[in-house]
């Protein structure tokens, strides 16, 4: 269904398309990108997610502060939910990184011949979302880390419930052809799409930054995952990513299943070991009773299916 957006971001779209011949595509990594832009760029658009260096970020800053104290309009663009006066507001930054993005085809860390990331046939905006599914949970994650690892030594498979932790390699530097064999026993991305398809609540577990309070909070295709299959989320990932999420419309469970103050705690684990407590109370729940809290909470699972799919998959331009 159309959902109405706030006029600026509306405005900051049109902003965007306006601009496309004035964008400054860059990243951490090479800085010749950014320091040797040309002089009408209004948009400085970060090529992966989110900046992890401190010094990149406020050298961009700097640059935007400069253009518009010429009167000229200029933002950063990153795949973050934190706002600020010098970035897109969160909801543009969506449309800006997720529309047409072509994902990685399975968990390797291959990214040619991507695929589409939500194919308008199958989630067009329009779409109403009905109780389809067949199973309870679903739990499945990627990349390890030793945050990963933790969190899944503390909770057991559930009944009804997809649950894999793939713990695959965490740089494709270090990827081997054994990897890439392994890889095949993990589902591919459109598999991974009939799984959540099929679930009614799913725990993310979003791309984590450790405890650095500085960091802005990445949201990535985990979280759209859950959104855009009908799912009831629980999420784990930067502090106050929850919060952060609702501030700008959507909706996540983490506070009904037991979370507490998990989304404001500055430890990690802290945060984890909130995170399994929902886990765990979700065990407690039926297959039936998943499904009636399914259909209590449609209008807030259509909501979120709604912002989310008018800035991925509807055409703006």
């Amino acid at each position: 269904m159309i959902y109405k957006f706030d006029k600026i971001v509306t405005e900051q779209i049109d902003f965007y398309y306006r601009n496309q011949g004035n964008i400054c595509d860059f990243t951490e990594y090479h800085k010749e990108l950014y320091t040797n832009h040309n002089k009408g760029v209004r948009i400085f658009r970060y090529g992966n997610e989110i900046i992890t260096d401190e010094n990149v970020k406020k050298d961009i800053i700097n640059k935007i502060k400069k253009l518009r104290a010429q009167g000229i309009e200029c933002y950063m663009s990153t795949s973050s939910i934190t706002p600020s006066e010098y970035e897109f507001h969160p909801l543009t930054n969506i449309h800006l990184h997720w529309y047409e993005y072509l994902m990685r085809s399975d968990i390797s860390w291959n990214t040619k011949n991507g695929v589409p990331f939500f194919p308008v046939e199958n989630y067009n905006h329009d779409k109403k979302l009905n109780f389809n599914k067949t199973i309870k949970s679903i739990f499945s994650t990627r990349k390890q880390s030793h945050y990963r690892d933790y969190l899944f030594s503390k909770i057991t498979q559930d009944d009804n419930c997809i649950f894999r932790y793939a713990g695959y390699i965490s740089s494709p530097e270090k990827e081997t052809d054994n990897h890439l064999e392994t890889s095949k026993n993990f589902p591919s991305w459109y598999e991974l799409l009939s799984d959540y398809e099929s679930s009614i609540f799913s725990f993310v577990y979003e791309t984590e930054n450790g405890n650095n309070p500085n960091i802005d909070c990445q949201v990535s295709e985990k979280t759209w995952l859950a959104f855009m299959t009908g799912t009831i989320p629980i999420i784990i990932g930067q502090k106050n990513v929850v919060k952060l999420l609702k501030d700008i419309g959507f909706y996540v469970w983490n506070d009904e299943f037991g979370f507490d103050d998990g989304d404001e705690l500055d430890d990690y684990n802290d945060r984890i070991d909130k995170f399994v407590t929902c886990y765990n109370n979700i065990k407690k729940i039926t297959f039936d009773e998943g499904k009636q809290y399914w259909i209590d909470n449609q209008q807030k699972i259509q909501k979120n299916y709604d912002i989310l799919s008018n800035l991925i998959t509807k055409k703006w331009n």
